[in-house]
């Protein structure tokens, strides 16, 4: 079997017309693979742009508490960046405190929590430790305050006197050594 390929002729307005087709087909498909481009290279500019925000706000956060005599610098700028937020100018504003300066969220942040500042030894042995922040004041009813309290604040709480809410009971400690055993040996005698 032999095939013989038969030579079609098209007339000049036919081939004009068949090339406008071919040309159409091919503008439509380039279209049509950039627009399935687009997407992709977009989605991956705003993640990078995520990312160099995310960078921008620790590096912002870091220079910050830097500022502080902090023992960990890092571990700070991890805790305190779950609070922060860039915007859409790319500055920074501390969330739900929009009048708030990063300076002052950290200072009010780090007064809360003076276990993460160094300590400051005083001068020939004569002072005993202190903290290079003012004294803060610490929400007492919250139990992991106690337990992270610096102790001269402890110290300084159980001497001037201290009310404690625990079980529906108002239990007042004044000039105690430990409220804990006080408040135990309350319990047994029930006074």
């Amino acid at each position: 079997m032999e095939t013989r390929e038969e030579r079609v002729e098209f007339t000049p307005q036919q081939q004009e017309k068949i090339q406008h087709l071919i040309d159409d087909a091919y503008r439509r498909a380039f279209q049509k693979a950039s627009k399935m481009a687009v997407p992709e290279e977009l989605e991956q500019l705003k993640s990078e742009l995520a990312h160099l925000r995310e960078e921008k706000k620790k590096a912002d956060i870091l220079r910050t508490v830097s500022r502080f005599n902090v023992v960990d610098p890092d571990e700070v700028v991890e805790l305190i960046s779950r609070d922060v937020e860039v915007d859409e100018k790319g500055e920074l504003r501390v969330k739900g405190e929009e009048s708030m300066s990063l300076d002052d969220y950290v200072s009010m942040w780090l007064s809360r929590r003076p276990h993460h500042l160094r300590t400051t030894q005083g001068g020939g042995g004569s002072q005993g430790a202190t903290f290079s922040e003012p004294r803060a004041h610490h929400d007492l009813s919250d139990p992991m305050v106690w337990r992270n309290m610096p102790a001269e604040d402890l110290y300084r709480y159980l001497k001037e006197g201290v009310d404690i809410h625990a079980g529906g009971r108002l239990y007042r400690f004044r000039d105690v050594t430990n409220p804990f055993r006080e408040a135990r040996k309350r319990k047994i005698t029930g006074r």
